[in-house]
């Protein structure tokens, strides 16, 4: 009869056996370009399992672009959240050895933080904005662009690229635009809050958010996620609202 101790050891035996080791070390460069080159894919590693993609196991087209996987369970992963798992690729190409055919993510927010517009990626080709590439308020909003060419063709016809900044916000480093002021002033005379645009993630306050009492005042919030990370760190949101009240349509207490 096999004792307690030996059945616990055959249990983890047989766990590593199926799943690999815990301790296994990340896929090198090389590994990681010879299975994107045996896969035909633009990643070397699975953006859902986090393993080597794996000729024949199956693969996804995504905008163009043909991702791999290291077993089918991650494609029909993929395929239910492809935005989230092309977030991983497009924040750390790299580590997942993904050849995009746009600029990386680091490289738009670089522009756009260069610039100072809505978003870091030409919304027609994907490439980093340029300061040569112009640049045209939309609504609230100054969009850039990669050249003047790019520039001409969105005047042209606005809405249909700004859909496509809309739809996939990553993918441009593209922030959508903050509440209007009335619609703070609104917002927060209905829910009898200090503050008409939430501290943690800068939309319109609502009821479904929730709010909190701080030092004496209700702060509302767009949902309840906004109010965990408030109550980690409440005077970090608080420096926020104090530094540029009328940006958050906040009231100050009275002293």
């Amino acid at each position: 009869m096999l004792r307690a101790p030996m059945i616990s050891a055959l249990c983890v035996a047989l766990l590593l056996l199926a799943t690999g080791p815990a301790w296994a070390e990340a896929p090198t460069r090389e590994q990681l370009q010879a299975a994107a080159k045996k896969a035909g894919t633009v990643n070397g590693l699975c953006p859902v399992k986090r393993r080597l993609v794996v000729p024949g196991a199956g693969a996804a087209t995504y905008k163009g672009e043909k991702i791999g996987f290291a077993d089918s369970a991650a494609v029909a992963a993929f395929q239910a959240d492809p935005t989230r798992y092309m977030d991983r690729l497009r924040l750390n190409p790299p580590k997942y050895w993904y050849a995009t055919k746009t600029t990386s993510v680091v490289a738009m927010r670089r522009a756009k933080a260069s610039l100072q517009c809505a978003n870091g990626g030409c919304p027609l080709t994907g490439k980093a904005n340029i300061a040569r590439g112009g640049t045209t308020m939309y609504g609230r909003q100054k969009i850039g662009f990669c050249c003047p060419g790019c520039r001409g063709k969105f005047i042209k016809n606005p809405e249909k690229y700004m859909k496509a900044l809309r739809a996939d916000p990553l993918a441009w480093a593209y922030d959508r635009p903050g509440p209007t002021n009335a619609q703070m002033r609104v917002a927060r005379t209905t829910l009898g809050t200090a503050n008409g645009k939430c501290p943690v993630m800068g939309r319109l306050v609502v009821a479904k958010g929730r709010s909190v009492t701080y030092q004496g005042q209700k702060i509302g919030f767009c949902c309840p996620p906004c109010i965990a990370k408030f109550n980690k760190d409440p005077e970090k949101y608080m420096r926020r609202m104090r530094a540029e009240p009328a940006a958050y349509s906040y009231t100050p207490p009275k002293r």
